[in-house]
């Protein structure tokens, strides 16, 4: 499926700028996601390799961490706010015109040209 739009989650905002923002989503309108078979929670999504997206994924990861004090997230942590479940979400639209509200669970470089990212899909 061909991603349309991507609308990044407010962690994101919390620590990177507007523009930085919308290179993801730049970057991402020329990726690629599936629903691998059997998975009914998992899209895959391929992107190309940039060094700056795949650094702001990887800060999302970090920051999304759940950590032992207080049972909170480590962005809520470094930012000393009670956070919500909607602040880690992903919005991935496809050219069917589908929505899929996601949360990031891995990214890696699969190749020296693109970026894989498996999101579990929220219901």
């Amino acid at each position: 499926m061909k991603i349309v739009n991507i609308k990044t989650p407010l962690v994101l905002g919390y620590y990177l700028s507007e523009k930085y923002k919308e290179l993801i989503q730049e970057k991402c309108r020329n990726g690629h996601c599936e629903i691998p078979e059997g998975s009914n929670d998992q899209l895959y999504m391929v992107i190309d390799y940039d060094s700056d997206l795949f650094a702001a994924f990887k800060l999302y990861l970090s920051k999304t961490e759940k950590i032992t004090l207080g049972d909170q997230y480590k962005y809520e942590y470094d930012l000393a706010i009670k956070g919500s479940a909607e602040d880690i979400i992903f919005e991935i639209e496809v050219e069917s015109g589908i929505i899929y509200r996601c949360i990031l669970e891995y990214s890696n470089i699969e190749t020296s040209c693109t970026i894989l990212l498996i999101f579990k899909i929220q219901k």
